[in-house]
């Protein structure tokens, strides 16, 4: 969940439909890569994974906890789901490049108020819990510093890209291919606090 939205983790999933496959299947696509958490897997694109994989090297310096959760098995299922459900909202777009729907989706993608939400983050077992991100750092005062400092400037790159695009006259699927470009370009850490995937294409 955010601090006040989970959108981003399973919209295509479940609103849309994308399935994970049954690890007793055994099936698997050509030029696919299966990532399995919990007798659950799903199928993404070699160069997909290959991208993730690097991603969770990228980290800044942080302890060994947080480094073996963020390559966790776990961590990699989530961000596998995450990056199918965004492949599939991103050919939806480029096929229907002038729906309303994908109108919609480059708007809101483009205005979405990262500043109010905090990052995705994960409540623990008890209240007295500490929270964490859902990559599996701890919120803290200093990150959630960073985090408002990166997404407001992310938050002014996306509507400055989206109006400039708008006038050009170019149509919303090439807007929302851009903002996923966009949001692949941020460091690697606030993609973390996001959960995105670090390319979609």
């Amino acid at each position: 969940m955010t601090i006040s939205s989970i959108s981003n983790t399973y919209v295509a999933q479940q609103a849309y439909g994308i399935q994970k496959n049954n690890s007793s299947s055994g099936t698997q696509q050509s030029g696919s890569t299966t990532v399995s958490s919990a007798g659950d897997s799903v199928s993404i694109s070699e160069a997909a994974y290959a991208a993730l994989s690097a991603t969770t090297q990228q980290f800044p310096s942080q302890s060994s906890t947080t480094s073996s959760i963020a390559t966790s098995p776990k961590y990699q299922q989530q961000m596998a789901e995450i990056t199918q459900g965004n492949h599939f909202l991103l050919a939806n777009a480029q096929s229907n490049p002038t729906s309303p729907e994908t109108a919609q989706l480059a708007y809101d993608m483009a205005h979405q108020n990262l500043t109010q939400t905090g990052g995705l983050v994960s409540l623990g077992a008890t209240p007295n819990d500490p929270l964490t991100y859902t990559y599996g750092a701890p919120v803290t005062t200093e990150s959630q510093a960073y985090y408002q400092q990166q997404a407001t400037s992310f938050q002014n790159a996306a509507s400055k890209l989206y109006d400039t695009a708008m006038a050009k006259g170019e149509t919303p699927g090439q807007i929302v291919s851009q903002l996923y470009q966009l949001q692949a370009q941020q460091p690697a850490t606030f993609r973390a606090m996001n959960m995105w995937p670090p390319a979609v294409s």
